[in-house]
C-alpha cells in the first residue's frame, strides 16, 4: 500500500508534464487530485495533525504568491495551481530545494525552446501540432515540464518516498 499511495505524486507530476507539453494546459483535474489524495498519504505515512496544518498553510501561501505572479503574466493559472499542489507533497522543508530545483530547470528548458525556435523547421515534422506550438513564438513554454521534474528530483527527500 505504501508503495502505491507513494507513487501518486509522480505519475500526476508526469501526467501534468505531458499535458502542458502537447496541449500547453495543466488539467485542473491532476492538481486537484494531488490536493485531494495529499490528506490520506499524509495520515498513512503518520504525519500529523501541526504538520499537515502547516503544509497546507504553507501551500495556501503558495497559491496566492503563484496568483499574484499570474496576474502579472509571469505564471499560467494551471502552472501556479500545480506548484501549490506539489508543495503539500513535497513539503515545507523541502519546499526551498523544490523551487529552486523546477526554476533551474526552467532555465534550461527555456534555453532549450528558444534554441529550438530558431532552428529552421523542416516541414514534414510541422503538421504535428505539437510540434509546431512548441516552434510558435507566441505561444508561452510549457512550464509544468520544469515543475514536474522539480517534484520528481525533491521526492526522494519527502516523507512519501517509500523505495528506501
Amino acid at each position: 500500500m505504501a508503495l502505491l499511495i507513494s507513487v501518486i505524486f509522480p505519475a500526476l507530476l508526469v501526467m501534468a508534464a505531458v499535458n502542458d507539453f502537447r496541449f500547453y494546459k495543466i488539467p485542473n483535474n491532476i492538481s486537484g487530485l494531488l490536493v485531494v489524495s495529499w490528506p490520506f498519504a499524509a495520515l498513512f505515512f503518520g504525519m500529523g495533525l501541526q504538520d499537515m496544518a502547516m503544509s497546507a498553510g504553507v501551500a495556501a501561501l503558495v497559491l496566492v504568491a503563484g496568483f499574484i505572479l499570474f496576474a502579472f503574466k509571469v505564471m499560467g493559472a494551471g502552472d501556479s495551481k500545480l506548484i501549490a499542489a506539489s508543495s503539500l507533497w513535497v513539503g515545507v522543508a523541502q519546499l526551498p530545494m523544490f523551487v529552486l530545483t523546477f526554476a533551474v530547470a526552467g532555465g534550461f528548458l527555456a534555453l532549450f525552446i528558444m534554441s529550438f525556435r530558431r532552428m529552421p523547421l523542416p516541414v514534414m515534422i510541422a503538421t504535428h501540432s505539437w510540434i509546431d506550438g512548441l516552434y510558435n513564438r507566441k505561444q508561452v513554454m510549457p512550464y509544468g515540464i520544469a515543475i514536474a521534474i522539480g517534484g520528481i528530483i525533491v521526492w526522494p527527500e519527502t516523507p512519501f518516498f517509500a523505495f528506501g
